[in-house]
């Protein structure tokens, strides 16, 4: 056995790393078999498990069966879980190469955010995808990849409306600079372009927001 010859301890994570990697080559009766060993052996799944299996469904086009896998993590792990889910049944669509499928998804992740306050009379909604910005960045590596020359043109629009709706937690921008120096590595030129355009966009953003603390602290 692979973990008794790297003397790899057999827990959930380590079983959860082989099921992504059946899960992206679509072997759905590994993952079966590997479930059914985790069972064995008394290993416990977690929301990781479950995200495998959901992602794993939809590459293989089993649509029906990752609803009803989504459904269930959903019923064990809360509502809190939901972004997670999403983002492994959308990834997983994107893998099976239904683009359809995944626009239709990508519109269901859509949320609403609290209005954003421009001045003492005008508010704006501002709208965005309930999805890990992690993930975010994967679909965007993966249009990348379906395109058909080569360099990302087909999905460029697509890919910065993606990182307009972008929730912007910690660490985002750091992995933005990244994601656009990998796209422009593997010369995926248009969706590069879209990650550059958004990085100066969010720099932009965070000079004025310390232009405003500046002068708010000048008043004091």
């Amino acid at each position: 056995m692979v973990e008794i010859d790297l003397k790899l301890e057999p827990n959930v994570e380590f079983y959860n790393s082989l099921l992504w990697r059946l899960a992206e080559l679509k072997d759905a009766q590994q993952m079966e078999n590997m479930l059914l060993k985790m069972a064995s052996q008394g290993i416990i799944p977690n929301l990781d498990t479950e995200l495998a299996q959901i992602f794993a469904a939809s590459a293989t086009g089993s649509d029906k069966n990752a609803e009803i896998l989504l459904d269930k993590a959903l019923q064990r792990h809360g509502r809190k879980s939901l972004p997670d889910c999403l983002s492994a049944q959308i990834r997983g669509t994107l893998l099976h190469g239904n683009v359809d499928k995944f626009r239709k998804l990508l519109r269901s992740a859509v949320t609403e955010a609290e209005s954003v306050k421009y001045s003492e009379e005008k508010f704006a909604k501002r709208f965005f995808l309930n999805i890990p910005y992690d993930a975010l960045f994967d679909i965007i590596w993966r249009l990348a990849k379906l395109s058909i020359g080569g360099d990302g043109q087909e999905f460029a629009a697509l890919s910065e409306q993606i990182l307009e709706s972008a929730q912007r937690t910690t660490g985002f921008f750091k992995r933005l600079t990244r994601e656009a120096e990998r796209h422009i590595a593997h010369k995926y030129y248009y969706s590069a372009a879209a990650l550059i355009g958004e990085t100066t966009r969010v720099q932009r953003l965070l000079d004025s927001q310390r232009k405003d603390g500046m002068l708010h602290q000048g008043r004091k």
